[in-house]
């Protein structure tokens, strides 16, 4: 893996903290020149610091702005004259009932987990056909290929993002542009702040971050993990009468855990 990378120039965007700090770090072991995008100045500087690295380039950038992620992918593109790889990786999380959700808070999601995989995509795959290809890499979730309760704003948002990424690989495949979607089920990050506890079954950054590098170094379409949850998540999707019972009993465990304990698990 680590060869596949090396001397390659990746745009991560989330990349101040969680998988997409993580990916950075596997990056520059790897030897790539990353650029490091993030909305939170501070913590981008800190850990920019703490990296230490020629080949790490800190770039404040909020991904709903479309006139900041253009700044980001050109500056980029233009430290060598090429952009090999597009990491869409900032997001947020969103999982409450459906009477809590303001047009706001719909508004704020969508701007940063749709909007901003639209943005990166819509600046950089001109860069990548001029070059004559490159990879593009979506962070959706597990959420994107199911229709899960209490998440509505959520799974529409990677619902559209995995639409767009399996159009977009079709697309492009023949101008030698890949693309891979990232579906994570639950990974330790900050995404779980304020729910009072991490999911029993989260993974580790670490993992999550080897996995997710290891398939697109083998330019795989699409990554499911972890384990459980892609096994999960393949049953849910072909037998009609199991996805019936497992997302009714969800909803109720979930309505039932706001009640009782203010979060959802």
């Amino acid at each position: 893996m680590d060869k596949y990378f090396q001397d390659k120039v990746c745009v991560v965007t989330g990349a101040a903290s969680g998988m997409g700090l993580q990916m950075v770090r596997d990056l520059l072991a790897a030897r790539a020149v990353v650029f490091m995008a993030d909305v939170n100045a501070e913590n981008l500087a800190r850990v920019w610091k703490e990296l230490g690295s020629d080949n790490a380039h800190a770039v404040v950038t909020d991904v709903t702005k479309d006139e900041r992620v253009r700044a980001l992918v050109e500056r980029a593109a233009g430290h060598n004259g090429r952009l090999d790889f597009l990491f869409n990786n900032a997001g947020v999380g969103a999982t409450m009932p459906w009477e809590t959700l303001t047009l706001d808070f719909w508004r704020t999601v969508m701007d940063i987990n749709l909007w901003g995989v639209i943005y990166g995509l819509h600046y950089a795959v001109p860069f990548m056909r001029k070059q004559g290809g490159g990879h593009i890499v979506n962070t959706c979730s597990v959420g994107g290929l199911l229709n899960i309760p209490y998440q509505a704003v959520y799974c529409g948002s990677k619902a559209a993002v995995a639409a767009i990424g399996e159009c977009l690989r079709f697309e492009l495949a023949d101008e030698n542009i890949h693309v891979t979607t990232v579906y994570p089920g639950n990974v330790a990050t900050a995404i779980f702040a304020g729910t009072g506890a991490m999911p029993e079954d989260a993974v580790p950054v670490e993992e999550a971050s080897r996995i997710i590098l290891e398939a697109v170094s083998r330019k795989e379409s699409e990554v499911i993990f972890p384990e459980g949850s892609r096994l999960w998540a393949k049953a849910v999707r072909a037998v009609p009468e199991f996805r019936e019972k497992t997302m009714l009993e969800m909803a109720r465990e979930r309505r039932e855990n706001y009640r009782t304990k203010g979060r959802y698990f």
